[in-house]
């Protein structure tokens, strides 16, 4: 019955001191689960939700790029939109008769560095290397969450496609000829601007219904896989005190089994 006890002690005294080693993993690495083998079902399902949450995240990183993109294009078509209103005005100006033949001359000058300018935004304006208004574009931001693609469209915008090529002030009725020209090109390019703020707006709906998607995920994977410091120091001080009093226990078994064993000597 002493011999049975101290087998039993001894088992009970590896039980614990195991318990108090799984303990000290858990707290040390901080995760519940630190093996496969501890729980292979619970390791897949962490790792499934790991894998959506860096999805996530750099479908994010995606959709930042494609605002500082649409922020950058904006900033050229607001930049084209000022230059037309300048041009309107210089058209209006030039249809008056008073105005003089220098005048007239300085106008035109002045109009053809406008049409410049617009030309060297579309040639120049670029994001990340990428032309912008240089001719028709397309981008596709992937959005990480449940294959989300969200498409950018944007249209060459120069002075040829504004309807602008070889305007003129001089005579006045090349410059009254121009006021409806010109019109037509602040439409065109204040359509864009609208389509671009669409995209921004659709694309900052999907990055907030993400930053949302990715906290969840990252609550529940906590919850699953991150170990709760409090109960495992206190199961661990459980361990410790039975791992003592096992000791203890084990010590005058062994006394009493060597007393036993001398008899038969």
């Amino acid at each position: 019955m002493r011999l049975q006890s101290f087998t039993y002690s001894m088992s009970r005294y590896e039980k614990n001191n195991l318990q108090a080693k799984k303990s000290m993993e858990k707290i040390s690495s901080g995760s519940q689960v630190s093996k496969a083998s501890q729980n292979p079902t619970g390791v897949a399902i962490s790792e499934t939700i790991k894998a959506q949450v860096r999805g996530l995240e750099r479908g994010q990183r995606n959709m930042q790029d494609g605002l500082s993109l649409l922020s950058a294009a904006d900033e050229g078509l607001n930049h084209v939109t000022k230059q037309l209103h300048r041009g309107y005005e210089l058209a209006v100006m030039s249809s008056n008769d008073t105005l003089g033949d220098e005048d007239r001359k300085a106008a035109q000058m002045e109009l053809d560095e406008i049409l410049d300018t617009i030309d060297d935004t579309a040639n120049q304006l670029e994001f990340n290397t990428i032309n912008l208004f240089g001719s028709d574009k397309k981008f596709q931001i992937a959005g990480g969450a449940s294959g989300i693609t969200m498409e950018i469209v944007l249209q060459k915008t120069n002075v040829e496609t504004l309807g602008l090529t070889n305007a003129k002030l001089d005579p006045v009725e090349e410059a009254r000829k121009l006021f409806p020209k010109i019109q037509n090109a602040v439409t065109q390019v204040t359509g864009q601007l609208t389509k671009v703020g669409s995209y921004y707006e659709a694309i900052e709906h999907e990055l907030t219904n993400a930053n949302v998607l990715e906290d969840n995920l990252k609550k529940g994977l906590s919850l699953m896989s991150d170990t709760d410091v409090s109960k495992e120091v206190i199961q661990l001080a459980i361990s410790s005190i039975r791992q003592q009093a096992d000791q203890i226990l084990i010590g005058d078994t062994s006394d009493i089994a060597k007393g036993v064993l001398a008899i038969f000597k």
